[in-house]
């Protein structure tokens, strides 16, 4: 029998202080009939003044926090763009544009997020069930919560082979903005552009 070991990681950063901040995570493994679940844990840093667990619709164990403790972490703010023509369509009519109200420039970076292939959850499962009569566990979606997982992804990536800049966010942030695509777009639509992983790396 192969025995697994996982740590997920989800690092949430903000460009300001954040004193209320309510999340649910599923990421409990399902108990399957060939699938042993021995041990499973959550650890919040900082520590939530709520913390609970649930069941949701599809039998999923799924943990509510709630965070009342000021935290504060630098933010990557993502915008969208065409999933295969981005230099055509440019910046997805559904991506917020800057700048904010305090006159910052936004968003910084814009990844892929439109008709993203992506897992389904909760209500979205649901109604894909309910359509298409299947229990499948993918769907395709489009919004900003589809981009910014590219950017996410991009960041663990370069930080996996630049291991020297684990903990510098800002630097991080710096070198991804600096060797975005410009799409010519204007800079409230695109900010520095569409994010490009090798030329990052390469920048450097």
């Amino acid at each position: 029998m192969t025995h697994y070991r996982i740590r997920h990681e989800t690092v949430y950063f903000y460009a300001e202080p954040v004193v209320t901040s309510h999340n649910e995570l599923h990421l409990a493994p399902r108990r399957l009939p060939n699938q042993t679940l021995r041990d499973f844990s959550v650890s919040i840093d900082p520590s939530p003044e709520t913390l609970r667990t649930r069941r949701d619709y599809f039998g999923n164990e799924a943990t509510y926090l709630e965070l009342r403790e000021p935290h504060a972490r630098l933010a990557i703010t993502v915008g969208s763009t065409h999933r295969e023509m981005p230099h055509v369509y440019g910046v997805s009519y559904f991506s917020s544009k800057g700048p904010t109200g305090d006159g910052r420039i936004k968003p910084d970076l814009i990844a892929p997020g439109e008709k993203i292939i992506s897992c389904a959850t909760g209500a979205k499962l649901a109604d894909a069930v309910q359509v298409s009569n299947v229990c499948g566990e993918y769907i395709e979606d489009s919004g900003t919560s589809m981009a910014a997982p590219h950017v996410s992804g991009a960041a663990a990536a370069f930080l996996s082979i630049r291991r020297e800049f684990l903990g510098q966010p800002e630097r991080v942030k710096e070198i991804f903005c600096s060797s975005a695509t410009d799409l010519g777009r204007e800079r409230s639509f695109q900010g520095h552009g569409l994010i490009d992983l090798m030329r990052a790396i390469q920048s450097i």
